[in-house]
């Protein structure tokens, strides 16, 4: 009963964090991968608020996800953070290969840029949980 009253604030906490982490600093981490090679980094208003809102439906199902992530793994914050972020990255990439565009070659470029976007996804789980924490301050989270 209690993580139905919480769905709502799990959504939003998620929709949130994915707005600003995996939209702004996903953007941020990816243009400055580019610009580290010597590639053009292709910042746009258009790019921006596209990857804005993609963050924000990513972020949304995150956000979902994050209470039973949350009942998966209730003795570390950090071990269920990790798991949510993981399990996004993981599941993302699922859905480019799925759509049969991968568009890369497995090299050392890309095992970097996988990191680092693998980075992107655990530092969203940390935000969104952070936040779903502030949004809810009178109830105790489902641990």
């Amino acid at each position: 009963m209690q993580t139905r009253k919480l769905l709502p604030a799990a959504l939003l906490a998620g929709a949130l964090a994915g707005a600003l982490v995996l939209g702004l600093v996903g953007r941020a981490a990816t243009a400055g991968l580019a610009y580290a090679i010597g590639q053009d980094t292709n910042l746009s208003l258009r790019g921006l608020i596209e990857v804005l809102m993609v963050g924000l439906l990513v972020g949304g199902v995150g956000g979902l996800l994050l209470l039973p992530v949350r009942r998966l793994f209730p003795a570390s914050r950090t071990t269920r953070n990790l798991a949510l972020g993981i399990l996004l990255f993981a599941g993302s990439s699922l859905a480019v290969f799925l759509r049969g565009r991968p568009g890369f070659a497995v090299g050392g470029l890309t095992l970097v840029t996988a990191a680092v976007v693998a980075a992107v996804y655990v530092l969203y789980a940390f935000t969104a949980d952070a936040l779903l924490g502030r949004l809810q301050p009178g109830d105790r989270l489902p641990e």
